[in-house]
């Protein structure tokens, strides 16, 4: 019950922030008719990573077979954690 609470509540506190920002994604938009291409997504996850920095990262894992990097999401509470596929100098 705890959860549901903490959850309602950020969903009310982003939605009062988030409100002059249009946070439909591409498919969204598009009624589900065509997905963005790889620019396209790529910028709209950094566009949430600056949105919400200390909630989102966008961490490179490796490289596709069309030399692109590849991007995970890593959602968290707070930026105190170490990224799991950040290596130690």
């Amino acid at each position: 019950m705890r959860d549901w609470l903490l959850i309602l509540l950020l969903a009310l506190g982003f939605g009062r922030s988030a409100q002059a920002a249009d946070w439909t994604t591409p498919a969204e938009q598009s009624g589900f008719r065509t997905t963005p291409n790889y620019a396209d997504t790529l910028a709209y996850l950094k566009r949430l990573e600056k949105a919400a920095p200390r909630r989102l990262h966008l961490q490179t894992y490796g490289i596709s077979p069309q030399g692109r990097p590849m991007a995970a999401v890593i959602a968290s509470r707070g930026w105190n954690r170490v990224w799991p596929m950040e290596r130690n100098p």
